[in-house]
C-alpha cells in the first residue's frame, strides 16, 4: 500500500497543481525535494521488507516513513489552503490522497513487523 502510494505520489507531481497548470515539480523549490524522498522511501519500503532477514530495519524504515509521509502531507494540506498562484488543480489532491496513502502503509507496515 505505501509503495502505491509512493508511485501516486510521483506522478502527482508531474501533474497540474495551480492554475495555469504549473506542476509540484515547478511550483515547489525545496518541497519538491521532501515529496520525492518520501515517496522513493515508501517505494522501498517492501523492497527492504522483502530482503531482510531481520525486522529491525523494515520497522525503523516504515517510522521514518510515517514521519516523512506525515510531514508531506501536511505540506500539502498547507499549500491546498494556501496555494501558489491561482486555483487548485488534480494534482494537489491526488498529492494530498497519496500521503495518506503512503502514512497509512507504512504505519500498516509497522504494524505487520511488530506482531
Amino acid at each position: 500500500m505505501a509503495a502505491i502510494g509512493g508511485l501516486a505520489l510521483l506522478i502527482a507531481l508531474g501533474l497540474p497543481w495551480f492554475e495555469p497548470g504549473r506542476s509540484g515539480f515547478s511550483s515547489l523549490r525545496v518541497g519538491d525535494l521532501l515529496l520525492v524522498s518520501t515517496a522513493l522511501m515508501a517505494i522501498s519500503l517492501p523492497l527492504l521488507s522483502a530482503t531482510q532477514e531481520k525486522s529491525d530495519l523494515p520497522i525503523v524504515w516504515a517510522s521514518a516513513t510515517v514521519v516523512a509521509a506525515i510531514v508531506a502531507t501536511v505540506l500539502v494540506g498547507y499549500h491546498l489552503i494556501n496555494p501558489l498562484g491561482g486555483g487548485r488543480e488534480e494534482g494537489l489532491y491526488l498529492a494530498l490522497g497519496a500521503g495518506l496513502v503512503v502514512c497509512a502503509g507504512a504505519w500498516s507496515a509497522i504494524a505487520g513487523e511488530g506482531a
